[in-house]
């Protein structure tokens, strides 16, 4: 598998190259909730209204002048050099992935580092995807989240004047219109949609997870680094994650691995064999300024050659 993944960076695969494919994620799409179209009414796209058709008006009928026209003969291309056609590339061969395998080792070397390490650089990274993909078979591909819509205001009694005139029976909508400082969601009557846990801060999380009839709202202001909230539930069910967020997931449940095993399952010990491994001079920093010298004097010498020859008197 190593020498697999060395050939694959490369491009080089002699059994063929792989043709990839997708495999989707099967999942049913949840249906909008009832009770979320009883709270937020879906705003239907504008229809254009047709204009009238202007009627026409009978005129006397004019007389029409017929342009006669005479073609002019275009000028003949002249024929110019042909392209030369691009090589076509060949089929990559052994000597060829031997050969790139050599300038990366040269290459390496260069840097203060050698073969070996690049494939244990590999290799780390094999047993890692390993990992991950074993941990990844108990990620969920869904996840409860909740529809959620808000009013934001500056401070507390501002928010329990909110929450009175909801239980008066105002319109939530109209309320975050003319109420709410996020002018983001303001517009969409304090609507957020759909969102899942870690989306928002934690204060407002815990609120809005709280609730539970769609329509509830919290009685009491949500205060979070924004302001005071005031929280009104939308919908609440299990729905699916898009490939990103699973990938993330995955991400995520590696990380807690890792970190559960240093801290139960294995001891891990760290050594100072590392420093021996490190260059005291590191090549690529002479390289690079070596490289800046030689760039530096090569514009040296072409102002002034361009001196010369300008300065040069004309006899």
């Amino acid at each position: 598998e190593l020498q697999e993944a060395i050939q694959s960076f490369f491009s080089y695969y002699p059994k063929g190259t792989p043709t990839p494919s997708i495999t989707p994620t099967a999942f049913n799409t949840p249906e909008m909730p009832i009770e979320a179209l009883l709270i937020i009414t879906p705003t239907l796209p504008a229809t254009s209204t047709l204009l009238p058709t202007a009627t026409s008006v009978d005129e006397t009928p004019q007389p029409t002048i017929t342009s006669t026209v005479t073609s002019t003969p275009l000028p003949t291309a002249t024929a110019g050099p042909s392209a030369t056609p691009l090589p076509t590339s060949t089929p990559y061969t052994e000597e060829g992935f031997q050969q790139s395998v050599a300038d990366l080792s040269e290459n390496l070397v260069k840097f203060g580092f050698s073969e070996d390490y690049y494939r244990n650089f590999i290799e780390t990274q094999l047993l890692q995807e390993k990992i991950r993909d074993e941990i990844a078979t108990d990620v969920s591909t869904s996840q409860t989240q909740v529809w959620a819509r808000h009013i934001l205001v500056a401070d507390e009694q501002t928010a329990n004047d909110v929450i009175a005139r909801l239980q008066a029976g105002e319109d939530f909508a109209e309320l975050a219109k003319e109420l709410s400082t996020d002018t983001a969601s303001a517009v969409q009557g304090g609507d957020l949609g759909w969102f899942g846990p870690g989306a928002m801060v934690p204060e407002f999380e815990t609120a809005a997870f709280t609730l539970n009839a769609p329509g509830d709202i919290t009685l009491t202001p949500v205060q979070s680094s924004f302001g005071f909230h005031i929280i009104q539930l939308v919908a609440k069910q299990e729905r699916p994650l898009t490939a990103e967020q699973i990938e993330d997931a995955k991400d995520s449940a590696l990380q807690t691995w890792l970190l559960t095993a240093r801290e139960t399952e294995y001891v891990v010990e760290t050594f100072d064999f590392w420093r021996s491994r490190v260059p005291n001079e590191p090549n690529f920093v002479t390289a690079a300024t070596e490289q800046a010298s030689l760039q530096q004097t090569a514009q040296a010498e072409q102002v002034a050659t361009f001196q010369a020859v300008t300065l040069t008197p004309i006899p």
